[in-house]
């Protein structure tokens, strides 16, 4: 197909400008490059990208071919006759495949000098290794997604569209065929009022393009046994939740012990639905070109976390390859809130009798969840979360098990947190005494004795100081000074110098470390944004830097709002600590 015959131009496209104009043209154009591959998950809009660039870039070469990949024999006819006709174009020319499924369909099919080669497919990267270059082309952004359904409806407001494109999960087909019903005079808000299973039927309209059509088709190929469904359903009973998140087009998934069903003829639709979309979210499924289901069986399921013992119920395993992927998914490192449906079905996992969980994997993965309770300040919830699961594993493991360690530590924050630090101290000690340290590489070790630093800090400051300085020498010589452990121990000995009295002493030492910090781990990091703070109070309590300390609580604070939100404790403190301080400079306080 010449390019003068090229599919037509998408009139819905909008976004993707760097992957355009930067990305792929220097791909494409790389010496002795391999194919490019534009890469995403079915819907996304790989197909529509390649179309818009050729489009775009089809007076630069002497020939385009597009071939729509069906089955390796007709690739191969097709290719074969346009790598023929190419030889006899004079200048560049491009190679272009759509919908390859798997690596193997093309090989040896595609050259390896002549054309530029470009392929889209749904595979997952690391397929691709060695045979193609890899570009990603990832969901609409918000403001992309905002700019097309306000094209399809101009007096659209920005908030609204906002809305429904987060409803929408920013997804490009989604996005096209209802703000085409918007043209056509449907109204946003009775789209964001929609029931989940309407809004899915509503999409279903579309097609198999779709992401709803592609999981009807899925739903579809588990016919007729529906053992999978039967199997999710069940498992969501026995979790007891009522609430299981989803990002696709919706966040419900509402039943009880006693709807699940008893024959397969009664599944009910939208609660498979819901359960692909989590799973093909999580990475646990993938669904091909045709809608179905490519890793529907259990066994290979929950192999994928080494779940396989078969002397196990299956319903018990698949409860613990869920456990896994939802806390793979849920973590924020900065320690934002969860968002409300999150939370609730991360509280329900945590309430799992501990027995069902009997894998490292899963230990680690329900200990995740309680670290998420730490990062969220709700230190009674996890000490209470974290002594029902100890009490419950200490009498199935090995004391010097890693499991038991790591719950010690986790048990040590939040004896921290409730201000029991003499616990802290204890639990601390008894995961740096465990004979599992034994062979254990440095860091760790050392990590642990700063957690028992930290801890003896509240006690006794000065024994801290001390201690924390021998763990710092340890640190230096087998980790190197600018590590990020010896720079957090550095900065736990000039807030301990704070402590102790010695300002000018703790400023000197805290404005070096901040630089390091900055260099090492950038200045919106978390621990360099913990030493800037604690630097400016060392600065305001020396009394010969006042101005000084309030210009950098006034970057800790905005630093802090940027990258943790206004609600975090963090930024809250330095707030209140830029305000203190502008009133011992000025008459009033500042607007924060």
């Amino acid at each position: 197909m010449h390019g003068a015959a090229l599919p037509r131009r998408p009139q819905d496209f909008v976004g993707r400008d760097c992957l355009l104009d930067e990305d792929m043209p220097r791909a494409l154009s790389a010496v002795g490059g391999r194919p490019v591959v534009l890469r995403s998950t079915l819907g996304s809009g790989a197909t529509a990208t390649a179309v818009e660039y050729l489009h775009r870039v089809q007076r630069c070469y002497a020939d385009i071919e597009w071939i729509e990949f069906t089955d390796p024999d007709t690739a191969a006819r097709l290719i074969t006759r346009a790598l023929h006709r190419f030889r006899s174009v004079g200048g560049r020319t491009l190679l272009a495949i759509d919908g390859v499924s798997h690596p193997s369909d093309v090989a040896g099919l595609l050259p390896v000098e002549g054309p530029d080669t470009l392929l889209t497919s749904a595979a997952a990267p690391r397929l691709w290794l060695g045979v193609a270059n890899v570009l990603e082309v990832a969901a609409l952004s918000q403001d992309d997604a905002v700019r097309l359904l306000r094209r399809y409806q101009p007096g659209l407001s920005r908030d609204s569209a906002a809305r429904l494109a987060d409803r929408l999960d920013y997804w490009p087909p989604a996005l096209a065929y209802v703000g085409s019903q918007l043209a056509e005079g449907m109204s946003a808000e009775s789209v964001l009022a929609m029931p989940h299973s309407t809004l899915l039927h509503l999409l279903a309209e579309k097609g198999g393009g779709s992401p709803a059509g592609r999981i009807s088709a899925a739903f579809q190929s588990l016919a007729p046994t529906f053992r999978f469904a039967q199997d999710l359903l069940s498992a969501f009973a026995v979790i007891g939740t009522s609430i299981f998140p989803t990002r696709c087009l919706g966040r419900s998934l509402w039943y009880s012990v006693d709807e699940v069903p008893r024959r397969g003829d009664e599944v009910p639709h939208r609660a498979v639905y819901e359960a692909l979309e989590e799973l093909v979210l999580r990475g646990l499924v993938t669904l091909d070109a045709n809608g179905g289901v490519e890793a529907k069986s259990l066994v290979r399921l929950v192999a994928m976390h080494s779940l396989d013992d078969q002397n196990r119920p299956r319903i018990d395993r698949l409860v613990e390859a869920l456990l896994i992927a939802f806390e793979a998914g849920l973590r924020d490192p900065n320690g934002r809130t969860l968002s409300a449906p999150s939370e609730e079905a991360a509280e329900c996992f945590r309430n799992l009798d501990p027995a069902l969980i009997r894998t490292p994997q899963g230990r680690c993965a329900m200990l995740g969840l309680v670290d998420v309770l730490l990062l969220d300040r709700r230190f009674g919830d996890a000490h209470r979360s974290l002594t029902r699961l100890r009490d419950a594993w200490e009498r199935q493991l090995d004391d010097t098990d890693p499991i038991l360690v790591q719950a010690d530590r986790l048990l040590a924050r939040a004896h921290h947190g409730n201000g029991n630090h003499w616990a802290a101290l204890l639990s601390s000690i008894r995961a740096l005494g465990t004979p599992s340290q034994r062979g254990l590489r440095e860091r760790q070790v050392l990590a642990d004795c700063f957690a028992v630093t930290q801890y003896l800090k509240e006690s006794d400051a000065k024994a801290a100081y001390l201690v924390a300085m021998n763990v710092r020498e340890h640190q230096e010589r087998w980790l190197g000074e600018a590590d990020p452990d010896t720079l957090r121990t550095a900065s736990f000995i000039a807030r301990t110098l704070l402590s102790l009295g010695y300002c000018v002493r703790s400023a000197e030492l805290g404005e070096k470390i901040w630089q390091i910090q900055i260099e090492v781990l950038g200045e919106e990091h978390r621990e360099t944004l913990v030493t800037l703070h604690h630097l400016a109070l060392a600065l305001a309590e020396s009394g010969v830097a006042a101005q000084r300390a309030l210009e950098y609580f006034e970057t800790a604070m905005t630093l802090r709002r940027k990258t943790l939100g206004d609600d975090h404790f963090e930024t809250a403190s330095s707030a209140q600590a830029y305000i203190t301080q502008s009133h011992r400079l000025h008459d009033g306080p500042p607007s924060v």
